[in-house]
């Protein structure tokens, strides 16, 4: 197949590309952090699986962890938890933040990478003022997209104006509304 590596790492040699997938954004949360807990990443994600060239050799377990977590230690990046057959690892680099899964599969012969670039979604639907009015009418509550923060983070983000606007559309046509508000930005934390 033709399809690219990442700009992140070359590939093994002997090794071909089998599948390969792109996201402008999706979610992947199998990542696993230092701590041995289980983290949801969000971006652009790229799949990657390599099988070794049929009648090549291939590289043992041992030796494929190690050249994509060297390597990835080089360029500043951590290696977040390893097991017998993963490695999960994340860059931060002038704030941008990139979260890697290597997988190794079949004693060595395959290999798949999960890498996701942090990046919040782009929002291409906002509700409305007369939509949030409506929905609050029927069940009592709304649901609002579109307002962002950063994670352990109270301050909202600049790119939550529309979705803002909407909401001060709302309670300017009814200025005795009474509203609760309650958000998250992940599960990081608790209610308060």
């Amino acid at each position: 197949m033709n399809d690219p590596d990442h700009p992140l790492f070359n590939r093994l040699p002997n090794y071909e590309i089998q599948q390969y997938r792109e996201s402008e954004f999706d979610v992947y949360d199998e990542f696993v952090a230092s701590d041995g807990s289980q983290k949801t990443v969000e971006g652009r994600m790229y799949y990657f699986s390599y099988y070794v060239v049929k009648g090549e050799q291939y590289l043992s377990e041992a030796a494929i962890k190690r050249n994509y977590s060297e390597a990835f230690k080089r360029i500043g990046g951590v290696v977040q938890y390893e097991d017998g057959y993963n490695v999960h690892m994340s860059l931060d680099k002038g704030g941008q933040v990139t979260w890697v899964r290597v997988g190794i599969w079949n004693r060595g012969q395959g290999v798949t990478l999960y890498i996701v670039e942090e990046k919040p979604m782009e929002q291409f639907i906002v509700a409305d003022a007369d939509a949030l009015r409506q929905e609050i009418s029927l069940t009592g509550k709304a649901t609002v997209h579109g307002i962002y923060f950063d994670t352990g983070k109270a301050a909202v983000k600049a790119e939550s104006g529309p979705a803002l606007a909407e909401i001060e559309k709302l309670l300017g046509k009814d200025p005795d509304m009474k509203i609760f508000v309650v958000g998250h930005t992940d599960s990081v934390g608790d209610f308060d």
